[in-house]
């Protein structure tokens, strides 16, 4: 019996150590000139900075006018502005299922029953506490928290494509 248990408990213990499946490989050939670009050159593409006002060299008050109101109030902008918000929202609800939850309930009341209580006024106050906390044995947890920043970077990136058509779409 202690050998099933021991046995039982390894396994347990090393479920407990196993992280979320790797990126899959999408199994797409690339032509050779793309196997030459290394991380740094992908770093150093990031650090550069991207213009973000580009119609300011028109020297064109009116332009300038109509792509701030047209950045103030387009809906499809302020939408995936909102789904962006969203996006980070669910990523926090994600990520609070790594941690412990904890709650607590307090009732108080007070009263006179009559006969039941001789007539006497009495009180009553409770506190009830409660921690929870799952084990990620298999990695669910983290491989939800690793799609809900999947999907907050999808988001993100709709809304700066949002934000360039709509520019593209006024100039």
């Amino acid at each position: 019996m202690k050998k099933i248990f021991l046995i039982i408990w390894i396994a347990g213990f090393v479920a407990a150590c196993t992280s979320p499946v790797s990126k899959q490989d999408a199994k797409i050939t690339t032509p050779p000139a793309w196997n030459n670009f290394t991380d740094t050159t992908f770093a150093n593409a990031k650090q550069e900075k991207i213009e973000q006002d580009w119609w300011k060299h028109f020297d064109d008050p009116t332009l300038d006018a109509l792509i701030h109101e047209a950045l103030a109030n387009n809906k499809n902008l302020q939408i995936a502005k909102e789904r962006v918000k969203e996006a980070k929202a669910n990523r926090g609800v994600a990520k609070s299922a790594l941690y412990p939850q904890i709650s607590a309930l307090g009732t108080a009341s007070s009263g006179n029953q009559g006969f039941n209580t001789f007539n006497e006024k009495y009180s009553v106050a409770e506190i009830d506490g409660e921690a929870t906390w799952e084990l990620d044995l298999f990695g669910r947890n983290q491989a939800n928290v690793a799609n809900a920043k999947a999907l907050v970077q999808s988001e993100e990136a709709n809304e700066q494509g949002t934000t360039v058509a709509l520019l593209a779409e006024v100039a």
